[in-house]
């Protein structure tokens, strides 16, 4: 917890914004936002997966390419979580343990 984190900077002339912004107290703790931790964390999850042996279950699920039967857009989690980059190329990084 910070101290007075929560205190408004001047109430009397009705100014309601916080005394420390979102991005002061990311970088008073040292963290990431939320967005990106979580990135982070599917990546190094997608990378564990990808140093797997081809018979376990979870990388064959990972790279199942039966067709989905789901009405609407669907997006794998692999191309959710590696963006723009190549499967390829992140396959590569995740096997020398890069990511």
């Amino acid at each position: 917890m910070i101290r007075n984190g929560f205190a408004r900077r001047n109430s009397q002339n009705e100014e309601w914004n916080y005394n420390i912004t979102n991005n002061q107290l990311l970088v008073k703790c040292k963290t990431d936002d939320i967005k990106s931790y979580v990135i982070k964390l599917r990546q190094r999850y997608l990378a564990h997966i990808i140093r797997l042996p081809d018979e376990s279950l979870a990388k064959r699920l990972a790279f199942n390419n039966e067709r989905m039967t789901r009405p609407g857009r669907q997006i794998s989690y692999i191309t959710g979580t590696i963006g723009d980059e190549s499967i390829h190329e992140f396959a590569r990084r995740a096997r020398m343990r890069i990511v």
